[in-house]
């Protein structure tokens, strides 16, 4: 129990204590109220200076290295540009050159001159187009404020590579047909395949529809076949006759009595638009017939090899046609061949095309917009043709379209917009079906 004078006692020594408390609050207040910020400024600045100092002497050195850089780049740049350029110019100028010495010679001007000097102004225009691509690129990384490459924007290699993906990268589809077929032509829904011996028709889908017996007695040697989307049936074609193969059954095979070889030739090749034209290519360009099919295949003109080829060719074998024109194999008298492409109102040749190293180029198919499709027989790498005639080679990254065979044959289905290419596989032939790249196929 607590006395009166004990309480008394501890309370005295409770308020000393907080008298003492609050006395030592209002010292730290008054020492807190008159301390300041220590200001180390001008010790900053200067470390500043150093950094801005140092910063600008990095700068200076990182500006010369890249002024020397770039100038180093250029120099070696316009050194191979400008070998590039003659070595592109040279054989141009030098056509040209020899064209327009010519004329001078001459007191008339004929289509074959204004053409021949178009495609040699074609060749400039083209050639001019790669090198105003050729420039020098800096590429400058703004997160850290630094220079990370100088090069050219494009190669002398990458101008030249004009390859495109046309093709998807695997086929839809592949018909196994068991048979050594080396000829076929194809429709919308199906594609015919012959030999010395037999027509074979498939479905596009793969499923085989029928056979006719073909005889080299009765037939003749087989030598070509296309599809007629006018008459709605095949074009059949031997050394002396031209048929016609119905793809409903039964499968009828009819010879047309108005179409003879002329002058004891032979047929060779044959190809027909989607209109009422066909044309027959006889003894190897001897005469190229152009015939009307709803016409009773009346002959609307005969062409001959001296109205389409030049003086140091010898034949026109492989032809193909578009409703606008018309593309040929041209063989000239070294052996090589190459592609020309004429225009069909009035057979004006529209532009040549010749492989970069003299290959042997082969047509295969007319494709949509104007395009051709053809392959080099050396290496079974397919290229394009544009219609402005510029030739590009087409991207083949996968085995079943990377010369995993020889190619024997192509055709263009157009509405569904695929190709089937016929490669020979072992002792029978392979249809492969691919759908066309449609970006490119549309917008070239």
């Amino acid at each position: 129990m607590l006395c009166l004078h004990h309480l008394n006692e501890h309370q005295e020594l409770m308020k000393k204590l907080m008298d003492e408390l609050i006395d030592e609050a209002n010292q730290e207040t008054s020492q807190l109220q008159a301390i300041n910020l220590a200001d180390n400024r001008n010790a900053l600045f200067e470390k500043l200076k150093q950094w801005r100092h140092n910063s600008m002497l990095y700068i200076e050195q990182l500006y010369d290295e890249k002024l020397n850089d770039i100038d180093k780049l250029y120099d070696k740049s316009n050194d191979e540009f400008e070998q590039y350029k003659q070595k592109k110019l040279k054989p141009i100028i030098e056509q040209m050159t020899f064209a327009c010495e010519q004329q001078t010679r001459k007191k008339t001007v004929n289509t074959y001159d204004i053409n021949e000097l178009k495609e040699q102004l074609t060749k400039l225009k083209q050639l001019t187009s790669k090198l105003e691509e050729m420039k020098i690129i800096v590429q400058f990384d703004k997160k850290r404020f630094d220079i990370i490459n100088i090069s050219r924007e494009k190669t002398f290699e990458e101008i030249e590579d004009q390859s495109i993906e046309l093709f998807n990268k695997e086929p839809d589809r592949i018909i196994q047909t068991k048979s050594n077929c080396r000829e076929f032509a194809s429709s919308q829904d199906f594609t015919l395949l012959g030999n010395r011996t037999e027509l074979l028709l498939y479905k596009n889908d793969g499923h085989p529809v029928g056979r006719v017996q073909w005889t080299m007695k009765n037939n003749g040697i087989l030598q070509d076949m296309c599809y007629s989307e006018l008459l709605k049936c095949f074009l059949i074609l031997s050394v002396h006759s031209v048929f016609t193969l119905t793809t409903k059954q039964p499968f009828t095979l009819s010879k047309i009595e108005q179409l003879q070889p002329h002058d004891k030739k032979r047929f060779d090749y044959l190809t027909c638009t989607s209109q009422d034209t066909l044309f027959l290519n006889q003894t190897l360009g001897c005469y190229i017939d152009k015939i009307s099919t709803v016409n009773n295949y009346q002959l609307v003109k005969r062409y001959n090899k001296t109205d389409l080829i030049q003086c140091d060719d010898k034949s026109i074998g492989i032809i193909h046609t578009n409703d606008n024109s018309i593309a040929m194999n041209i063989w000239n008298k070294q052996d090589q061949t190459r592609i020309d492409v004429f225009d069909l109102s009035i057979m004006n040749r529209l532009y040549k095309i010749q492989h970069s190293n003299n290959d042997d180029l082969f047509l295969l198919t007319t494709l949509c917009n104007e395009q051709w499709l053809c392959f080099n027989s050396k290496t079974s790498q397919l290229y394009l043709i544009e219609k402005t005639g510029v030739l590009r080679c087409i991207k083949q990254e996968n085995e079943m379209c990377n010369g995993s065979g020889e190619i024997l044959n192509g055709t263009w289905i157009n509405i569904e917009n695929q190709v089937i290419l016929g490669r020979k596989k072992g002792d029978h032939v392979q249809l492969e079906i691919y759908k066309l790249n449609t970006t490119m196929s549309i917008s070239m």
